[in-house]
């Protein structure tokens, strides 16, 4: 199965994904990101908790060095949780340059 995976993630050119209305872990986030390493555009629920892990995830060296996403849509989160996004996107030193923005109730980040 291992070889399954690795033939599939090589081949794979998958680069606009949506999984909704499913909340998504960290864990299916990482394997999401493995299986589609051409991913650019990830449209996904998650709640305020997922997304205090996804922040430091998305920062890492290793995800920055390796991985060509740069659009995030989070399904079905409220205004108020910008600000707090903010403090850990600057906290984490996710990206110099970002944007956010709320659209009929799904928060967009670019960056």
């Amino acid at each position: 199965q291992n070889e399954n995976f690795q033939y599939v993630s090589t081949q794979n050119r998958v680069k606009r994904l949506e999984i909704l209305p499913e909340r998504c872990t960290i864990e299916q986030f990482q394997f999401i990101l493995c299986l589609f390493p051409q991913l650019k555009y990830l449209h996904v629920g998650m709640g305020k908790v997922e997304i205090e892990t996804f922040i430091p995830y998305l920062s890492s060296r290793p995800f920055v060095q390796t991985h060509p996403l740069f659009f995030l849509r989070i399904g079905q989160l409220r205004k108020k949780s910008i600000p707090q996004l903010n403090r850990l996107i600057k906290l984490n030193h996710l990206h110099d340059h970002y944007l956010i923005k709320i659209v009929c109730c799904d928060l967009y980040l670019w960056w």
